[in-house]
């Protein structure tokens, strides 16, 4: 019987100790010639990014970095005002065209796209070309949410002296909102060197993540099932109301300043694979979010545009590549679409 236990615990130690040894060849075999951290190198070795004891980020203005992944190779470059923007805004204004501020996180920002094909620029360009005369001011930073969004807003209106402002939102804004008090967002840079990253974990994560069902399943045991359960939790619900006063108060601070406000709702990516693939999941309702802050919005005789629909539509339609899978950021493709509907909100809250 001893004999047994030994022969089996040694057994399983072999089992071990070759498998520890199968994960570090492929480590180091990744890591040597198909590496899967991102890897970001700022120009003089200056990060774009600035704390800030407000909003929790800043960029830091004429700085420039490259951020490089299994998916994307793209180059950050920060305008003299600190906005990824080429053209700076002048002052004062050119009146003969309506000057748009952009505000949202990394999606308004472009994360994961070259400049010239973000949604913003996309969307200034088109609207120019069909003989609306605009000047858009991109004021996305990655990391905030509508609080934060609202915090800088106070902060630039007077200088940039916008005619139109529009918020991007996302669902996952809804978990991070709380009143404008205290200091930071949800991404405020921690200081210090991260830990390095398993390129094998990596490598497991993107192969999760090129397969829609277990994407999807990945994200509904995270945190973000929150705004997506059905019925609603007590705590969406509570969030909701915070978020819709969140949004009176910057559409007020716009009133103030004799300039529209407009909502747009961008879904992530898995609330897109639901509804274009057609799940049915119980106690899931990835439109719920969306729904409900157009209601709010729509209430409150502000803009509003959803690009849940395009977004859904198209990917049941094949088109697969709107987002990075492992990320999530929208794609060149997805940059284009959402830039029609916010092209399409501007006409509409220009009107006639």
């Amino acid at each position: 019987m001893a004999n047994r236990i030994v022969k089996s615990a040694r057994d399983v130690a072999t089992s071990l100790v070759v498998a520890l040894f199968i994960l570090l060849a492929l480590e180091v075999v990744l890591r040597i010639g198909f590496p899967q951290a991102p890897r970001v190198v700022y120009r003089d070795d200056v990060s774009i990014a600035l704390d800030d004891s407000v909003v929790g980020r800043i960029y830091a203005p004429l700085t420039s970095g490259r951020h490089t992944t299994r998916e994307f190779d793209v180059q950050y470059d920060i305008n003299e005002q600190g906005h990824r923007d080429a053209t700076p805004y002048v002052t004062p204004k050119d009146t003969a065209r309506t000057r748009i501020l952009l505000l949202g996180d990394s999606f308004t920002f472009g994360h994961g796209v070259s400049y010239e094909k973000t949604w913003a620029v996309l969307m200034e360009e088109r609207l120019n070309a069909s003989g609306v005369r605009v000047d858009v001011v991109n004021a996305g930073i990655q990391g905030m949410d509508t609080r934060t969004e609202y915090l800088y807003l106070q902060r630039i209106i007077d200088a940039v002296d916008p005619d139109l402002v529009i918020l991007t939102i996302m669902a996952h804004d809804l978990l991070t909102n709380r009143m404008p008090t205290g200091v930071g967002t949800r991404h405020a840079r921690r200081r210090g060197r991260s830990l390095p990253q398993s390129h094998a974990a990596l490598l497991g994560k993107r192969l999760v993540a090129s397969n829609d069902r277990l994407y999807t399943e990945f994200c509904l045991r995270s945190s973000r099932r929150t705004f997506v359960s059905d019925p609603p939790t007590p705590m969406l619900t509570r969030k909701l109301a915070l978020t819709d006063t969140l949004l009176g108060m910057t559409g007020d601070l716009c009133a103030e300043h004799d300039a529209g406000f407009g909502v747009m709702f961008i879904p992530q990516l898995f609330q897109v694979i639901v509804r274009g693939r057609g799940y049915r999941l119980d106690g899931v309702d990835v439109e719920y979010a969306g729904t409900a802050l157009e209601s709010l919005v729509v209430a409150r005789d502000f803009g509003f545009r959803s690009t849940m629909g395009p977004l859904a539509d198209s990917y049941a339609a094949g088109r697969r590549g709107l987002f990075h899978r492992v990320d999530g950021h929208l794609t060149e493709d997805g940059c284009s679409i959402v830039a029609d509907e916010a092209a399409a909100l501007v006409v509409e809250m220009l009107g006639p």
